[in-house]
């Protein structure tokens, strides 16, 4: 089956434990997929696939001539609509995110906080010095947050390693002025409620 690329998404309801993880695939991998994986992990937890299509763009938006590479994040979330109508939080498959990640995020969607804005939403956010590598550069969301402590920007940087004097180095000139070693960053990790789907279509 070679390199799998795939995202998870869990999912949960009344307030318990996540109870539904929803692999977002691409159809031609699914038999495979599901003998190898998806079989193995249904033992534990109900399972259900949505297959993320090129084609399957929000009303108004067509599909670039000549485009082959996958659609991010938003457009995977979008593919979920019709199987995903509770509160979840979506993942890469091939990160490792530990168990106190999940906890901290259940947590948010069970407190179901109203910040007031247009949606609410959660980043899972890792202490940036954590999650570099020593196999060469990695790219990252560096966060931004306000003076209530609530996320305001994500600034998607590349070429981000530990400098030997021991301060971070990255290719963004700007946020190269003011990252360090303990800024929160993002590894693709989110906590949404189901009223997302309207936001991304209409910004995608």
């Amino acid at each position: 089956m070679g390199k799998l690329l795939w995202i998870t998404l869990f999912t949960m309801q009344k307030k318990q434990w996540f109870n539904k993880v929803v692999f977002i695939i691409r159809k031609d991998i699914f038999e495979e997929f599901e003998e190898v994986i998806g079989s193995r992990i249904k033992k534990q937890i109900d399972v259900e696939y949505v297959f993320q299509e090129l084609n399957d763009l929000p009303e108004g938006f067509k599909l670039p001539e000549g485009r082959t590479k996958p659609w991010g994040t938003g457009q995977a979330v979008l593919c979920c609509k019709d199987v995903v109508k509770e509160p979840f939080v979506i993942i890469n498959a091939d990160d490792y995110y530990g168990k106190e990640a999940f906890v901290k995020l259940h947590d948010f969607l069970v407190n179901g906080e109203d910040l007031g804005r247009e949606f609410t939403m959660g980043m899972g956010g890792f202490i940036l010095k954590n999650t570099l590598s020593d196999n060469g550069t990695v790219t990252r969301g560096v966060s931004v947050v306000d003076e209530n402590g609530l996320l305001s920007q994500v600034h998607e940087t590349t070429g981000i390693e530990m400098g030997e004097d021991g301060e971070i180095k990255c290719d963004d000139p700007k946020v190269q002025e003011w990252i360090s070693p303990e800024d929160k960053v993002s590894m693709n990790m989110w906590a949404w409620i189901s009223r997302i789907y309207r936001l991304f279509s209409r910004r995608f």
